[in-house]
């Protein structure tokens, strides 16, 4: 098997979709982003109220505490001048641990990680090198996730996937972890 693709030529269609447009002043964000139509998702892209963790009660408070405000949230929704989820986040995804390929069966296999970052864009002092610096009140890299630092999405919080990239499907996927 012989894969070649390129952003000009992609193993499978893409299709610009609407997205959300960002509020802060001065930045105009493009008004699609490009969604590919196989394989799905191998990790997670928006989170609901229904999503939220039920590891434990108090988790599940917390994490609605925190960040029930700001549900649901979605891919591609611009960092503006109020809280935001944005996942994916910056751990999450198949971010740090790469992926491997099996010629023999046309399968790629990929390790994901199901974290999302919250953060928003605060107005930096007149004269400062930068307008908007992002940041939250817990931190510059916030994770969405409970006081014990576990998700406050529901498990899995990792998977790994094997998919066919002779036809886009997804021909399995396991969680990772515990939870």
């Amino acid at each position: 098997m012989c894969l070649t693709a390129s952003p000009a030529n992609p193993y499978f269609r893409i299709e610009e979709r609407p997205v959300p447009q960002s509020d802060l002043p001065g930045e105009a964000s493009w008004p699609t982003q490009p969604f590919p139509l196989k394989p799905p998702p191998l990790a997670r892209t928006s989170v609901t109220r229904d999503d939220i963790t039920t590891v434990t009660p108090e988790s599940r408070k917390y994490c609605l505490q925190q960040f029930g405000s700001i549900l649901p949230a979605r891919i591609f929704d611009p960092w503006g001048l109020t809280l935001k989820l944005e996942m994916p986040g910056t751990l999450g995804g198949a971010n740090w641990s790469g992926a491997s390929f099996d010629p023999s069966s046309g399968y790629l296999f990929v390790n994901t990680s199901d974290l999302g970052v919250v953060g928003e864009m605060k107005k930096e002092p007149d004269g400062s090198p930068e307008t908007y610096l992002w940041g939250s009140k817990w931190g510059t890299f916030a994770r969405f996730w409970d006081d014990q630092h576990y998700p406050c999405q529901q498990p899995p919080w990792g998977t790994l996937s094997a998919v066919n990239l002779n036809t886009g499907e997804i021909a399995w996927k396991v969680p990772l972890g515990v939870g």
